[in-house]
C-alpha cells in the first residue's frame, strides 16, 4: 500500500485475545483499505501476534508489545505510550478489542472528511451487538454536527452511546490532548469533549461502530465497575471546571445527573460514604443547595436499592 494513502491510523489497545480476530476481520472486510492497524499489546502474556500473523496479507498491520500492564490502571497511560507506533497518519482512530466496524465505516469517514475537511473529530454511530455480532439494537444516534453543549445533552439526558472507539480524531489534536489521570481508569469523555470544543464533531452518516455487550466486558467485573463509576464522577467534576459559567444543563439538573450515577455504588459502598462524595461536588456551594443535594441523593439512593430488590 503506497504510505500516501493510508492517511488513517487505527490504534487497538489490547490485552485479551477473546474478540480480537473479529474485530480484525471486520476490518479485512473494509471496503476501504486506506488506514493502518497497530495492535498494541498491554502484557497481555497471550499470543496476540499469532492472531495478527493471520491478517498480514489482507492488512497493512503491525503488532507491538508493552510493559507493564497500564490499562489495568489508566487506559489512557497505555494509549499515550501506544502513540509511538504510529507513523505519518494524519487522523487516529482508537478502536476497542471487541469492537467492529461496519463494512463501509472507513470509506465513509474519507468521504466526510472530503466534503468537511476542517474538523478535528469526526463520529460514527453505533449498532449494538451481541458476542456473535448479531445486531441487538440499534440506538438514537447524533446528528450531523454536534457542539459540546449537545453533545452534554445527547449523552447524558438522551441516553445515545459514544464510546471513544466510535470517535476519530486528528492525530496532533488527539496527542495534545488526551486526557491523562491515573486515578482514572476511563478518561475517554474528557479527551473528547476537550478534542472537539473549538469545531464541534462532525457525522459520519452510513457507517456504524459495532459495539460488543458480552459478559467479559470490564462492565460485568465489580471492582472494575466501581472504578469506572468513580471515573464517571470524576469527569463530572472535571465538567464543572471545562464549562465554567456556560455549562448546558441547570445546577439541579447536574446534581440529579451526579447522584444517578453516585447511587450506583449501592450496594457495595455506606449511604454515608456515598453522601459525603456527593458533597465533594462543586455545584453545592452554599447551604441550600447543599439541603437540596442531600434531598437528591437519598432519592436517589432509594431509587438504587427499590432496581436491585426488583432485579435479584
Amino acid at each position: 500500500m503506497d504510505i500516501k494513502t493510508a492517511d488513517l491510523a487505527i490504534l487497538i489497545p489490547t490485552a485479551r485475545l477473546t474478540f480480537l480476530h473479529k474485530t480484525l476481520r471486520s476490518l479485512a472486510f473494509q471496503s476501504d483499505r486506506r488506514f493502518r492497524v497497530y495492535v498494541a499489546d498491554d502484557a497481555s502474556g497471550e499470543d496476540l501476534a499469532g492472531v495478527v500473523a493471520e491478517f498480514e496479507d489482507s492488512l497493512d498491520i503491525r503488532c507491538q508489545t508493552f510493559s507493564p500492564n497500564l490499562g489495568g490502571t489508566s487506559l489512557a497511560l497505555h494509549i499515550e505510550r501506544a502513540l509511538d507506533m504510529l507513523r505519518e497518519e494524519t487522523f487516529v482512530l482508537v478502536l476497542s478489542d471487541d469492537n467492529e466496524l461496519s463494512k463501509f465505516a472507513v470509506g465513509r469517514f474519507h468521504k466526510t472528511v472530503a466534503r468537511h475537511p476542517d474538523f478535528d473529530v469526526y463520529h460514527w454511530n453505533t449498532e449494538i451487538i451481541d458476542e456473535k455480532g448479531n445486531v441487538l439494537e440499534t440506538p438514537k444516534g447524533f446528528g450531523r454536527k454536534e457542539m459540546n453543549d449537545r453533545l452534554f445533552k445527547d449523552l447524558f439526558f438522551k441516553g445515545i452511546p459514544a464510546p471513544l472507539s466510535s470517535f476519530v480524531f486528528r492525530r496532533n489534536v488527539f496527542t495534545e490532548r488526551l486526557f491523562l489521570d491515573e486515578t482514572l481508569l476511563r478518561t475517554g469523555l474528557q479527551t473528547i469533549f476537550s478534542a472537539s470544543a473549538e469545531k464541534g464533531i462532525r457525522l459520519i452518516r452510513r457507517g456504524k461502530l459495532r459495539w460488543r455487550r458480552h459478559d467479559q466486558a470490564m462492565s460485568s467485573n465489580p471492582a472494575l465497575r466501581r472504578k469506572m463509576i468513580f471515573s464517571m464522577l470524576g469527569f463530572f467534576k472535571w465538567s464543572e471546571t471545562f464549562f465554567g459559567d456556560n455549562y448546558p444543563v441547570s445546577a439541579g439538573e447536574r446534581m440529579e445527573l451526579f447522584a444517578k450515577y453516585a447511587a450506583r455504588l449501592v450496594p457495595e459502598s455506606k449511604h454515608e460514604d456515598i453522601k459525603e462524595l456527593y458533597m465533594q461536588f462543586a455545584v453545592f456551594n452554599g447551604p441550600i443547595r447543599r439541603m437540596k443535594g442531600s434531598s437528591i441523593i437519598k432519592r436517589a439512593i432509594k431509587d438504587r436499592e427499590d432496581y436491585l430488590r426488583e432485579n435479584a
